[in-house]
């Protein structure tokens, strides 16, 4: 169900709204392809006008949470979302998680397998996937840290922009002793990908963790890093990449953003980043920064959801396109005063560069938006749960 705000309206969702169409309602649910409890179906999700892919990272395609990424494609006669593909890696092992974060770009596409401890009988890594001719998707590259850093579990993060790709490491978020890194990696005109960089801050690791959260576009990457602490609140920091020293340089820090992850989406000169534990009560909020007529970067709004209420944790996932910014928070249904489920609040930008809520994505489940992403007037919102199979669902914004 799609509420408008103006008013808002507080209904449950009725089954009638999810149509195996797109053009028999404005929301509908992408078929789970193995439908089993506890696959992580939605964990992660990435989106343009014509494929969606979706990380199941709790799947048993080759072993117990194994994990694999499911590939929809649409068609264009019809506009149905069909099912095309199912990604796993050449070396997939149980315990593996792949699908933990997933980016696509074009043809592109990067793929996480990540446990918090990085231990077990494989190693971390982050998969680059290419598709061909054909329309098929082929494995092309294998990254994984270095072992013989102090830097915390790899592929905690990745995005992928074009022919550059990101991976980032976790840090140590146990007794905060440094910071976690950024990983860049180049793609040659042979095809080859080969990492380019390692980048750390300068900062101290008290103004947060670097590497809870990333993502790239346009020579610039965003990266989280919080200080994991409950009144200590962490940094964004901006890196750009330097056509003449033909490196990518940290530019700028962003601190007093309070949230245990931070995510971040960047779309052109904008960027959002997410604070679950911001505002009054700890309600939550959105802060998007832009990128001046000077080519500098400053806050230019603050969003909040309509109805804040105590520990919304708005903020808990976003997404950003050209004009809209999309928003994960709790909401409390029919005028209890406690967190029911979850939703997606939808935010414009209209002239005057003031942002409005518009409306508020809700199918009344508590798993809703474990992930989020949108392209044009189409947003790709994950369901991932650990006691239910999966879910994801094209929603079309009017």
């Amino acid at each position: 169900m799609i509420r408008s705000d103006m008013p808002k309206v507080l209904v449950l969702l009725a089954a009638a709204w999810l149509t195996s169409t797109p053009s028999s309602g404005q929301i509908y649910k992408l078929s789970n392809p193995d439908e089993a409890s506890g696959d992580y179906f939605g964990a992660s999700v990435a989106i343009d006008e014509r494929q969606a892919v979706i990380g199941a990272s709790g799947s048993s395609a080759c072993g117990e949470n194994s994990g694999a990424v499911y590939v929809f494609e649409a068609d264009s006669s019809s506009g149905h979302w069909n099912h095309s593909a199912t990604l796993v890696p050449n070396d997939c092992a149980p315990g593996d998680f792949f699908g933990r974060s997933l980016s696509m770009s074009g043809n592109h596409l990067i793929v996480a397998s990540y446990r918090p401890s990085g231990v077990g009988a494989t190693s971390n890594a982050a998969y680059i996937f290419e598709r061909d001719s054909t329309g098929k998707w082929n494995e092309h590259a294998r990254f994984e840290g270095n072992a013989k850093q102090s830097e915390g579990a790899y592929a905690a993060a990745v995005a992928i922009d074009g022919s550059a790709a990101v991976v980032t490491t976790s840090g140590d978020a146990v007794s905060g002793r440094y910071h976690g890194a950024a990983y860049f990696y180049e793609r040659l005109p042979s095809g080859d990908w080969l990492q380019k960089q390692r980048l750390v801050p300068r900062q101290s690791v008290r103004l947060g963790i670097f590497g809870t959260s990333v993502d790239m576009a346009d020579g610039v990457t965003v990266v989280g890093a919080s200080t994991y602490l409950a009144g200590r609140p962490g940094s964004l920091y901006l890196i750009e990449f330097e056509q003449e020293a033909d490196r990518w340089q940290e530019v700028m820090r962003f601190g007093g953003l309070d949230d245990f992850f931070l995510p971040v989406d960047i779309s052109g000169n904008r960027i959002i980043v997410g604070e679950r534990r911001a505002g009054e009560e700890d309600s939550g909020a959105a802060v998007v920064i832009e990128r001046d007529s000077t080519a500098s970067w400053r806050k230019s709004a603050i969003l909040k959801p309509v109805d804040p209420f105590e520990l919304g944790a708005f903020g808990s996932e976003v997404a950003l396109g050209s004009d809209r910014a999309l928003v994960v928070g709790y909401d409390e249904q029919l005028r209890f005063e406690f967190n029911i489920d979850r939703v997606v609040y939808v935010f414009e930008n209209r002239e005057g560069g003031r942002w409005r809520q518009r409306h508020v994505i809700d199918v009344g489940d508590v798993a809703f938006g474990s992930d989020i992403d949108t392209a044009g007037s189409i947003a790709l919102i994950g369901q991932a749960s650990d006691t239910e199979p999966g879910s994801a669902y094209i929603v079309h914004i009017h």
